[in-house]
């Protein structure tokens, strides 16, 4: 069975000891990252045609959403999980603690987020290029 439509199988996983069920959400996750990906490279075509530039800030808020996500997931791994504790961690914890932390990372982007988005969004529409120039440039003596 193909996972992600990326030529992943779950043989893949099972040579590694894991199980289709591992295999199965780990092929959903998978796609879900493309699906993302995908999102947002039609919304930069879109802008690049000029259809409206609330597309161009919207796919830029959905890159920052995605950047600060995978920061916490990131920052999650530097945890180090207890192999001896009274509750032990399941697969349905990780998965509702991989959504609590979308959540976090959407509401953290709509109220304002890292700034990468507004970046992005000046940089993808041209905006740089209407800067003055910067007062640590060299200067032209003639």
């Amino acid at each position: 069975m193909s996972i992600g439509g990326v030529g992943i199988t779950t043989d893949d996983f099972s040579r590694y000891g894991l199980g289709n069920n591992f295999a199965a959400a780990e092929g959903q996750n998978l796609q879900a990252e493309i699906d993302k990906t995908e999102r947002f490279q039609d919304a930069l075509e879109r802008a690049q045609q000029g259809e409206c530039p609330e597309t161009l800030m919207n796919a830029c808020k959905e890159f920052e959403t995605y950047f600060i996500n995978m920061l916490f997931k990131e920052m999650r791994k530097t945890v180090e999980r207890k192999k001896n504790s009274l509750v032990p961690r399941s697969f349905a914890e990780d998965y509702f603690q991989e959504n609590l932390d979308e959540q976090y990372s959407k509401q953290m982007t709509e109220a304002g987020g890292i700034g990468l988005a507004k970046f992005l969004y000046a940089q993808l529409s041209g905006q740089f290029s209407q800067r003055p120039a910067s007062p640590f440039a060299p200067k032209n003596e003639e």
